[in-house]
């Protein structure tokens, strides 16, 4: 009789909720008595025993801080036991996500590389395979953290960087670096370094006045998860012993299509999302209080300020929605960034009205995925009346301006893959003063395009080359964005402010603006910003007589960009560049 690990490792005093769920794994369990305490004994419950795992409920509400608790199994005189630990509680501050913030997105892997002894120890190391492990350590991150601040941004969101332990054989041709097969949720991949290396990140970016965004996987695991094999329940995944690994149907529309049937709404959320990637089964309640006090025990430990949800729908919109609640009984309002791939605005504009509706204090933030896909992929003709259409249905929202906007990721081809330069300064222009809040993926201010070694996903996200220097294109387009950056986090008519745009009559100009209204509903005295955006390959002269509304008030405009004073009168016009863009603001 031997306990290995016991879920979560330790715990905290003074918790909203008392109960405490913990998860003993270990060997020749059964038929062992449990008692948890030391001078006091705490109640608990045995939910579960097999000769494996043993899972049981207890009550905290007597627990002092700084106090371990003996957890004892006895079984015919034979005794185990072990230490547990009750830290005291962070008094943690909570900051909501808004348009005051724009989010650095980087992967760890691919981002800094350090001298790592154990990653090299592993001998997965292939800087040449896109889809190999680089090297990249959260030592590199922090190390970074400043570069990030400096150039204007509030948050840094980072993808997995869990245990993601896999088994490599000759044969393997695709690794585990991107974080999203984790092996084990309370712990640090190795390859990135470990909890105190983390923690160091996390206080070095609150120190730079950054948030940091903790992507979190609620839907799958690994396939080498222990759990897997030897699961604490039977049904802790969907389709495991069929033989088959049945996948999702990969349709996320099932979660609100009135017509669908329980066969593909079912399909959706219990099918594995790869191969090797097994389903979570949310509808078991110790399952989902095992993966809320997860959540629960990395804000206490590390700090961290907000979580984004990797596949949120396919875990199940009502099992996400009770993690929500119970997080939010810890952590009223915490940040949650919510990935729901589809590119409709009727879909999300639902998902987000179910979770308000559902959840009235909710802040979830969902990724704007439509705009994405608006912005990249419609031709040039009708790009213009397609952004305008867009921002249009921004009535279907009950908060529009808490979107993600983002003009690409870790999971789309760069930007520069297939658009050019030119376009890529427009896109960005547009990113920094609409109504949303900004994400921007790494490399995009140094103009990384994608290395050329490959159609898969590692193609773009290839290494952050710090010890290079950066040519004059470089130079002048990271200064570009950095400011933009700081021009528009003083700027409260684009971080605050409202939206007023007009028709692409011409099918070339889309125009908008943004301002803050006084007490009486008009537009005030405040500064406005005027963005004027060119979607064609040629020169154009924009004649200004339908902006009077605006422009018969204010006169005198400066140029954000050139640093140029621009006068603007409803009886003249001006002239924007091929694929420009210009952002104005008044004097």
């Amino acid at each position: 009789m031997e306990i290995r690990k016991i879920y979560p490792p330790c715990w905290f005093a003074n918790m909203d909720n008392p109960k405490l769920q913990l998860i003993i794994k270990g060997d020749d369990l059964a038929n062992a008595r449990i008692t948890v305490g030391c001078e006091l004994e705490l109640e608990h419950k045995i939910i579960s025993h097999t000769n494996n795992y043993i899972v049981l409920d207890v009550d905290t509400s007597k627990v002092k801080s700084n106090t371990s608790y003996k957890l004892q199994l006895k079984r015919n005189g034979e005794v185990e036991a072990k230490e547990y630990k009750i830290l005291p509680r962070r008094n943690k501050r909570i900051e909501t996500l808004s348009m005051k913030d724009v989010i650095y997105l980087l992967m760890p892997d691919r981002f800094a590389l350090t001298n790592n002894k154990q990653c090299l120890e592993k001998n997965v190391i292939d800087k040449n395979n896109p889809d190999c492990w680089h090297g990249g350590t959260l030592k590199g991150m922090t190390n970074h953290v400043g570069d990030i601040a400096d150039m204007g941004f509030t948050a840094i969101w980072h993808t997995p960087v869990f245990e993601n332990k896999q088994e490599v054989t000759k044969d393997t041709k695709y690794y585990n670096y991107h974080g999203y097969a984790i092996t084990d949720f309370y712990k640090i991949d190795s390859h990135f370094g470990n909890i105190d290396d983390y923690c160091e990140f996390v206080d070095k970016a609150h120190k730079k006045g950054l948030k940091v965004i903790m992507d979190v996987v609620f839907n799958h695991c690994g396939i080498d998860h222990p759990f897997v094999k030897t699961p604490p329940v039977k049904d802790w995944f969907n389709n495991l012993g069929e033989g088959e690994r049945k996948l999702t149907n990969y349709s996320p529309l099932s979660a609100y299509d009135k017509y669908a049937s329980e066969y593909d709404k079912e399909h959706f959320v219990r099918g594995w999302f790869t191969q090797d990637m097994p389903d979570i089964n949310l509808a078991n309640d110790i399952v989902l209080d095992y993966m809320t006090q997860m959540s629960i025990w990395w804000i206490e430990t590390t700090d961290v300020d907000a979580f984004r949800i990797d596949t949120y729908p396919y875990a199940g919109v009502e099992y996400m929605q009770k993690w929500q609640k119970r997080l939010y009984d810890e952590y009223p309002q915490f940040p949650i960034l919510s990935e729901a791939w589809v590119g409709e605005t009727e879909y999300v504009a639902k998902m987000q009205s179910d979770n308000f509706s559902k959840i009235p204090e909710s802040t979830m933030t969902f990724m704007d995925f439509a705009f994405q896909r608006r912005l990249s992929e419609t031709p040039i003709e009708n790009k213009a009346r397609e952004i305008y259409s867009h921002f249009a249905l921004d009535f279907a929202y009950k908060n529009p301006c808490n979107l993600l906007a983002f003009i690409d990721n870790h999971d789309v081809k760069r930007w520069l893959h297939k658009h050019s330069f030119i376009e890529l300064k427009q896109a960005v222009g547009l990113l920094l003063t609409m109504p949303r809040i900004p994400q921007i993926y790494y490399g995009t201010e140094i103009l990384l395009a994608g290395d050329g070694k490959g159609d898969t996903d590692g193609n773009m996200r290839q290494d952050y080359p710090w010890n290079e220097i950066l040519n004059a294109e470089q130079q002048k387009f990271k200064a570009y964005i950095s400011k933009l950056l700081k021009w528009r986090i003083n700027n409260k008519a684009v971080t605050e402010g409202e939206m007023m745009h007009f028709v692409p009559i011409d099918g070339k100009v889309y125009v908008y603006f943004r301002y803050l209204k006084d007490d009486k509903g008009n537009i005030g005295k405040s500064k406005v910003v005027m963005v004027v955006a060119n979607f064609f390959e040629e020169e154009t002269e924009l004649q200004l007589s339908r902006f009077k509304e605006i422009l018969s008030v204010y006169e005198k405009w400066k140029d954000v960009v050139d640093d140029r004073e621009v006068s603007l009168n409803p009886m003249t016009s001006i002239t924007i560049k091929a694929n420009g863009i210009m952002i104005l603001e008044t004097k």
